[in-house]
């Protein structure tokens, strides 16, 4: 399971609640479509909160890496990336496969994301209210507090769920696997 937390939501809502709803819809519409290539369930997506969960820890990972590198990209209001919290912050980097070249990298730009993931046993149950499936146990609490430990940029996991990254990442050919770049967080 993946829980991902978008970093100062709260803040941003009292700062522009409009302004800020808006780009957490577009965070949710985003990671959503994101998530189908991957074969994930959107369980729970709110104000600045997606909680996923995947049959394979593999995909919650390789899904929230791809969310992180992509995000950036997203028509982001100019009036957000005026913003503190959601400006575009850039580094330069060398690039070898360009000969050395230097070239400029964006690190953040719009929402910034922190995320954790986990695996292993929980409950599902239907939720009577939306038809929804609701997942309990503590491999959700886990996820949430590793989320919660998680810095800005940052993806957390459990050891299990890096060990079968590292184990499937080499043999899989899959939508969304982690090129060198996306692999640098």
């Amino acid at each position: 399971v993946v829980f991902i937390h978008v970093v100062s939501a709260l803040a941003l809502i009292q700062w522009n609640p409009e302004l800020v709803h808006t780009a957490l819809k577009m965070f949710r519409v985003h990671v959503s479509t994101e998530l189908l290539a991957f074969e994930g369930y959107l369980v729970e997506a709110v104000d600045g909160l997606v909680f996923a969960a995947f049959s394979k820890a593999s995909d919650a990972f390789r899904w929230i890496a791809r969310c992180l590198q992509t995000i950036k990209n997203l028509p982001w209001p100019e009036e957000l990336l005026a913003h503190a919290a959601c400006e575009e912050l850039v580094t330069v980097m060398r690039n070898e496969a360009l000969g050395g070249h230097l070239e400029e990298v964006v690190l953040f730009r719009g929402l910034r994301l922190k995320a954790g993931v986990d695996s292993g046993k929980m409950r599902g149950e239907i939720n009577k209210l939306t038809g929804r499936m609701m997942y309990r146990g503590k491999v959700v609490t886990r996820a949430s507090r590793i989320a919660g430990a998680a810095g800005t940029g940052q993806i957390l996991a459990s050891s299990f769920v890096w060990r079968e990254y590292e184990e499937t990442a080499e043999t899989m050919e899959k939508p969304g696997s982690l090129s060198e770049e996306e692999g640098m967080f």
